[in-house]
Parts: structure tokens; C-alpha cells; sequence
């Protein structure tokens, strides 16, 4: 039986869409190009037929002697999944042989689509809850502008929440609070409204106060990534670059949406636009650039670019990976050396090492040989961060800099 979501139903209708899109898409980032997501409907196939389901569960279904990889993989990029199968490896290793469970083996590209379903499981938030949406509604002023009522409607410049028929989602309010924001950011200021700030959460709330407010409520519906490669398109037609870096490159006035932070789910990307919009407007206007409209599609693909930029974090530092490798003791058994081999083959410029996908298969695969290796030299399993695997995969790709004169 393949793992289905319990804490709500709503998702078993978004799962066969969103695997039925495969993502089988490649991003680049400013000057570093990032590994292509892989085909989520192929991960979760694998998650079951590789037996992952035996022992991790996603929303309560499967097994319970591993953590729950729903929420262990929340809010992580790659380099610190990667790093938590690696520190992990040892006890799942030892739960394997304790169990006379069947080894399985990995490739590059079978990981590559397990990532790719794991870490799409969280793009959704949970379901917000109607009226602890109203009470944000109320608190945060929006009732100034918007009626919940016909007979307050007089007067109010914005539309009343009963006609609000096009909120599906946490991306419709994106679309409306970027489309209209400087209007309703000018009408407050005038009215000396605080522009107000939303978490994630009150993000879901607010929507579904907002459904079930219209004179024709709808269903949820779970939000469907959209391409992160139009996406990626568009943050530079629409002039999301002159103000934000998506990778590597010059800096910019505003924050690196490579690097800032995890996202957690689409709300929360939603709650940031909202949080922020003030400013990137007054920054459009500062710059001369053209404000853009962005329509549901657009932002759909926007934010699933920005939502992937997250899985890779920022690059890593091959000096601070050189000075790991011997912290670490991985030169107890793998040469420094490129295609020197050592008790294990080495690891810098090797292609077990050249993506994230290609280390946790190398660590999958190989794990058995190499805690063979540590118990010859009385050694333990090295635990590692995901900075800390960042800065060793850095190093493996590129050797070590050369030394200050």
C-alpha cells in the first residue's frame, strides 16, 4: 500500500497531480547550475518498491522505526538531508542487519527522484482554520477596507470578502497583494493604517477564512507547484534580479533567496511577499524599473523557482572542506590526492562526489565497506552538519584552493 496522508483527505487528490508532473526539469542559478530536481512520481514509487516504507513513514503511513520523513525533511536543503542520512547511517545500517532486512542499492538518479518527492511533500502548509482566519482578519485591520458584510460594504475601498471568489489558494492572494499592493499600501499609509505582517500560518488561515466567506464557497484544493524553469525566466523578465541574487554572483540590496532562510511551504513564501512588499515596492521606484503585473500562473512558477532555490543553499567553502576532510578523519581512509586511491578511493574530483544525489548514493551503497574500514581503525562514525557537508562537497569538487603566498 503506498503511503497516503491521514491528518487530511484533500491531500490524496494533490499527490497523483503532483507526481503526474514528474519535475523532471534543470534549474540554473546565477553562475552555478543546479542538479536537475528529479521525477517526484518515480521517488515515491521507489520510497515503496526499495522498502523506505518500511520502516519511514510520510502522514502516519508506514513504518514507525525510523522518524517520520515529512517533518525530518521540512524546511532542509539538500547538503542537510544529505548530511542526516550520513550521520544517521550507522543506526539504520545497524536496524537493517538487526532485522535481516533485504540491502537495497541506489543510484545517482533513483536518489535524485526520492529528494525530489520528499522534499515537495511540504510545499503545502496545513489547512487553515476559517475562523481563526476571521480573528486575523479583524486584528490585523483588513475589516477597514474589506466588508464581511453587505451592509458595511459602503464606503470601503477594497472588495468585500463574499465577492473574493477567485482565492483558492495562498498563490491567488499572492497575485492579489503584488498586483494591488501599492494601491492599498498608499490607502493606508493615508489612513495611517500599519501595513501588517502575517506568519505562515495566518497565511493558511486567512485563505480559509477568505473560501468559505464567498457567496459560492469552493472546495480547498492543494496547491500545485508550478515549473521552477519558467519560473526562473521570469524572475528575470519581471526584474526580480536587479534586487534579489538567486545564487552566486554580485551582491544585491536585497536578501539572496538562495540562502535566506528554509522555505517551509508555499504560505511561507507568501507571507514573506506580503511582509516585504512595501519595501520592494519603494525599491521598483527607486530604481527606475518598471513595476510588473504578475498573473497566477506567473507567480505559480515563481514561487516553486524560489521554492527549489532553497534546496541548495549557498555554495560552500572548499578551504573550510579541506580543513574538514582532515578534522573529520577522512584521510584515514580516502586520499586527498585526486584518483589516488587509499584504503577507500578518493574522494576529491571523483563522480561519487560531483552532486548531492551522487554523495548520498556513494554513502547508501558504500556504507557498509566504510564502517568495516572505521572499526579496523577503531575509529567512529563521523557526524556531520549540513554546513559541514556543504564545505566537504565543495572541497571534493573542486580540491583544495591553493595556499596564501
Amino acid at each position: 500500500m503506498l503511503p497516503q496522508p491521514q491528518h487530511f483527505g484533500l491531500l490524496r487528490k494533490f499527490i497523483p497531480l503532483l507526481l503526474t508532473l514528474g519535475f523532471g526539469v534543470v534549474l540554473f542559478m546565477a553562475a552555478e547550475p543546479l542538479e536537475d530536481p528529479g521525477n517526484a512520481k518515480a521517488g515515491r514509487d521507489l520510497f515503496v518498491s526499495k522498502g523506505c516504507v518500511r520502516c519511514h513513514s510520510v502522514w502516519s503511513a508506514g513504518g514507525k522505526r525510523g522518524p517520520a520523513l515529512a517533518s525530518v525533511g521540512m524546511g532542509r536543503n539538500l547538503y542537510e538531508l544529505c548530511a542526516s542520512v550520513w550521520s544517521h547511517w550507522s543506526r539504520m545500517n545497524a536496524v537493517i542487519e538487526r532485522d535481516n532486512e533485504a540491502r537495497t542499492l541506489l543510484s545517482t538518479t533513483q536518489f535524485r527522484d526520492i529528494i525530489a518527492y520528499l522534499y515537495y511533500l511540504n510545499y503545502n502548509s496545513e489547512p487553515g482554520e476559517a475562523g481563526m482566519g476571521e480573528k486575523i482578519f479583524r486584528s490585523r485591520d483588513c475589516i477597514q477596507c474589506h466588508a464581511t458584510d453587505p451592509l458595511q460594504a459602503a464606503g470601503k475601498p477594497g472588495r468585500a470578502v463574499y465577492e473574493m471568489s477567485q482565492f483558492t489558494g495562498p498563490v491567488a492572494l499572492a497575485v492579489a497583494v503584488w498586483n494591488h499592493g501599492n494601491g492599498m499600501f498608499t490607502y493606508m499609509s493615508q489612513k495611517r493604517i500599519q501595513w501588517p505582517q502575517f506568519q505562515e500560518k495566518e497565511v493558511a488561515d486567512l485563505v480559509a477564512f477568505l473560501r468559505a466567506s464567498n457567496r459560492t464557497p469552493t472546495e480547498m484544493e492543494m496547491v500545485v507547484p508550478g515549473d521552477p524553469t519558467r519560473g526562473r525566466t521570469l524572475f528575470g523578465s519581471k526584474g526580480c534580479g536587479s534586487c534579489h541574487k538567486s545564487g552566486t554572483g554580485p551582491s544585491r540590496p536585497a536578501p539572496n533567496l538562495a540562502s535566506s532562510g528554509a522555505a517551509a511551504s508555499v504560505s511561507s513564501l507568501v507571507a514573506g511577499l506580503w511582509n516585504h512588499h512595501p519595501r520592494m515596492s519603494q525599491m521598483f521606484a527607486s530604481s527606475g524599473i518598471p513595476y510588473p503585473k504578475i498573473s497566477l500562473p506567473e507567480m505559480e512558477d515563481l514561487l516553486s523557482y524560489i521554492y527549489w532555490l532553497k534546496a541548495y543553499g549557498s555554495s560552500g567553502n572548499p578551504q573550510a572542506g579541506s580543513n574538514l576532510f582532515r578534522l573529520k578523519q577522512c584521510a584515514a581512509c580516502h586520499s586527498p590526492i585526486a584518483g589516488k586511491a587509499a584504503a577507500a578511493a578518493s574522494l576529491v574530483q571523483s563522480e561519487a562526489t560531483a552532486s548531492p544525489y551522487s554523495l548520498l548514493a556513494a554513502i547508501w551503497n558504500h556504507g557498509p565497506r566504510m564502517e568495516s574500514l572505521l572499526r579496523e581503525k577503531k575509529l567512529s562514525w563521523p557526524a556531520l552538519s549540513g554546513e559541514e557537508m556543504r564545505d566537504l562537497v565543495a572541497y571534493f569538487q573542486n580540491g583544495a584552493p591553493p595556499a596564501k603566498k
